[in-house]
C-alpha cells in the first residue's frame, strides 16, 4: 500500500473509489455504445466527413478509457490484488471488443 502512495499519491481505500467510478464510467459507455449508437447510425449524416468525424471522436474516447482501465490494472498487480486485476482484464475486454466493432 506504501507504494501506491509513494508512486501514484494517494491511498488504496482512494484506488478502491476511483476503480468503482471507473466500473460506473464504463458501464455507461457500454450502455451508450450498445442503446444510442444504433440510434445515431440511422440518423442520416450529411456527410461522410460528419460520420467519420462523429466516429473518430468515439474511439479516440474508448481508448483513452482503455489507457485508464490498464493504468488502474497495473496498480492492481503492483498490489497483487488479483480479483481487481482480473475484473480490470474484462473491462479491457469489453472495451476491445467496441473497438473492434466500431473502429476499424
Amino acid at each position: 500500500m506504501n507504494m501506491l502512495k509513494e508512486k501514484f499519491g494517494f491511498k488504496k481505500k482512494e484506488y478502491s473509489f476511483n476503480k468503482m467510478i471507473m466500473k460506473k464510467i464504463f458501464l455507461g459507455f457500454l450502455i451508450f455504445s450498445q442503446i444510442y449508437v444504433p440510434i445515431f447510425g440511422e440518423t442520416k449524416f450529411k456527410t461522410k466527413n460528419e460520420a467519420d468525424n462523429f466516429l473518430s471522436k468515439y474511439c479516440i474516447d474508448l481508448i483513452s478509457f482503455t489507457k485508464e482501465v490498464v493504468k488502474n490494472q497495473k496498480i492492481a498487480a503492483e498490489e497483487k490484488d488479483w480479483k481487481e486485476f482480473y475484473e480490470l482484464g474484462g473491462l479491457i475486454q469489453g472495451a476491445s471488443q467496441i473497438y473492434s466493432n466500431f473502429c476499424k
